[in-house]
């Protein structure tokens, strides 16, 4: 059975065990998920978790840009096999942040830099490994660590984030 997903939503650890669980839920049925994405991102540890629960799926995933693919999100997109995009939408890659509540010890700063340090090589490694270092136009890392990148599909497409134009 052929399936549409409508993912319009932050990419956290309740979205994204709902969709785990919707797709759980028609195990077997599904042979082929179209996953519609329109998300400012969110969680990249919900987003490596979906792109690994999705990489994983015994049925091909086409991911489909509804009109936003930001920051985490572009992790989920990146599942897809199949990669398509609406002609007005955009893709934004930008610095990883992390959270601070209150005073911290040095410790928990040391801390926070390791998490963030984790964060942003995982997500290189599934960009790198997904679109071929972005096909040499951009420098992730600098991505990822000071400069945000927005594209729109004909330049997602040359970094090889989208793999097909939608008609």
């Amino acid at each position: 059975m052929y399936l549409e997903y409508n993912f319009i939503d932050d990419i956290n650890e309740i979205t994204i065990g709902n969709l785990i669980n919707w797709i759980s839920s028609h195990n077997g049925t599904i042979k082929h998920l179209q996953l519609n994405i329109s998300s400012l991102g969110g969680s990249v540890s919900s987003a490596i978790t979906i792109y690994n629960f999705l990489k994983r799926a015994s049925f091909p995933v086409t991911t489909h840009s509804l009109g936003e693919v930001t920051s985490a999100a572009i992790l989920m997109y990146l599942s897809g096999r199949e990669r398509t995009a609406e002609k007005i939408s955009k893709f934004v890659i930008h610095p990883i942040k992390g959270r601070m509540n209150g005073e911290l010890s040095y410790y928990q700063l040391q801390e926070l830099v390791q998490l963030l340090d984790a964060d942003i090589e995982n997500y290189a490694s599934i960009v790198n490994q997904e679109t071929n270092s972005l096909n040499g136009h951009y420098n992730l890392e600098e991505c990822l660590k000071s400069k945000s990148i927005s594209l729109d599909p004909s330049q997602a497409r040359a970094c090889g984030i989208i793999t097909q134009t939608s008609e």
